[in-house]
């Protein structure tokens, strides 16, 4: 059996040479006055879309994106103090995706989402008092202190709950739509995930079922910003 050889010292300088002038191409000068005027442009069509807006939602909106980050600074807080037990999954960094989306649906309508619920919660309707109480584990919390993080739950207000297993409301809000259609009501259902959630089985029966269906269910799939989930 014959060695295998290396390449011919003239082939291999060559390919080096190649290789180097890939690696060390410069890269194309930013303009940054471009960039500026192109930033001044997005600023004044998004003046003119707001212009069209009621302010006093404006304000709302945004008292309730304010209210999430700092709910969720304050509970990663006494989460750090050990004095929230279990999984705390925060919410920090998709406050307007939350509020913007349910803020479009009514008060009788269907929310579904993952552990990473507590803005949420809020969004839909939920006090602090009553999250934050579960999430010490009180009986005045939203689920009497018995879900915690993940299990936020309000059947007054439409929010059928965080779930704990990835994807595992995907099929539950699939289900709560079908069970609209099947009523004769116009009620719509919202369901959060994650990325990972895409990976699930239930993931792609649901959206089967529910495109064959026509079902009234929106699927929302957020990406995570930030997140704490160390036990205690």
């Amino acid at each position: 059996m014959s060695k295998q050889t290396a390449a011919p010292p003239s082939a291999a300088k060559a390919e080096e040479q190649s290789s180097s002038a890939g690696a060390v191409e410069a890269p194309p000068e930013v303009n940054s006055q471009e960039l500026k005027r192109e930033r001044d442009r997005l600023k004044e069509k998004q003046k003119t879309r707001f212009a069209g807006l009621d302010r006093g939602l404006l304000i709302e909106l945004y008292r309730q994106m304010i209210l999430i980050r700092r709910f969720e600074e304050k509970s990663a807080e006494v989460y750090v103090a050990g004095k929230i037990g279990g999984f705390c999954h925060l919410y920090i960094g998709q406050e307007a995706c939350g509020v913007g989306t349910i803020s479009a649906i009514r008060k009788d309508d269907y929310v579904l989402a993952s552990y990473r619920e507590h803005g949420l919660a809020l969004a839909k309707g939920m006090t602090a008092r009553s999250v934050m109480a579960e999430l010490f584990g009180k009986a005045t919390g939203c689920s009497k202190g018995k879900g915690g993080s993940m299990h936020m739950f309000d059947k007054s207000l439409g929010f059928l709950g965080g779930h704990a297993i990835v994807g595992g409301q995907i099929p539950l809000a699939t289900g709560t739509a079908f069970a609209s259609k099947y009523q004769g009501t116009d009620q719509v259902t919202l369901c959060y995930f994650g990325e990972a959630a895409v990976n699930q089985g239930a993931f792609h029966e649901s959206l089967n079922m529910a495109q064959l269906w026509k079902l009234p269910c929106i699927y929302i799939c957020e990406n995570n910003q930030y997140g704490m989930g160390t036990s205690q």
